[in-house]
């Protein structure tokens, strides 16, 4: 059992779920009694146009707003920070950088699983970003995910290794390597006891 069970595991599974997505909001949709504004809203976002886009919020707000979340999390607030960052994600889904935070507030907590689920679609997104394989091998590393969190340590390292990242992360990753490395080893020892 993984802490990311449950992840889509087929592309079949993502059209089902958009399937009944739309029949569930035309059903909402006739009940609600939408205004002419508000249908000509759901038309652009069903056209792939963000609310940034329709209410022209720019990225510097954007920016303004992503930098307010960052420091609620540093501060440990971290509520507030997932909060504006869902409103952010709400305003322009297609911000990684904001999808990559999100993940932070989880892993904060100690929530795994759902941290390691938001890195995931965020790796999907970015594969190349060893930032991404670093956070979930964090997960699988205090979910004592061995196997899964040294492979994601060792992809951090190659992204990194390949100029994606710089020589700090991918000392970073070679260190996480030889600390799953360590525990296995501890593990085996402790078994054979």
């Amino acid at each position: 059992m993984s802490i990311i069970d449950g992840a889509v595991k087929k592309p079949e599974d993502v059209f089902a779920a958009m399937k009944d997505y739309d029949s569930l909001l035309e059903r909402t949709l006739d009940r609600a009694n939408p205004t002419p504004m508000q249908l000509e809203v759901i038309k652009l976002i069903k056209d792939g146009f963000s609310l940034a886009d329709i209410f022209d919020i720019t990225q510097e707000q954007r920016d303004s707003l992503f930098a307010q979340a960052c420091k609620m999390m540093h501060v440990g607030d971290i509520k507030r920070a997932r909060a504006f960052l869902i409103a952010l994600l709400e305003i322009e889904p297609r911000d990684w950088r904001v999808v990559y935070v999100l993940g932070g507030t989880f892993q904060a907590e100690g929530k795994y699983a759902a941290a390691a689920k938001i890195y995931l679609y965020f790796i999907s997104r970015d594969a190349t970003n060893p930032e991404g394989y670093l956070r979930l091998g964090e997960c699988f590393l205090a979910a004592r995910e061995y196997e899964n969190a040294k492979a994601m340590f060792a992809g951090a390292h190659v992204q990194a290794e390949q100029g994606y990242g710089g020589p700090q992360t991918a000392a970073y990753a070679w260190r996480k390597i030889e600390e799953v490395d360590a525990l296995v080893a501890e593990q085996k020892r402790t078994a054979t006891n």
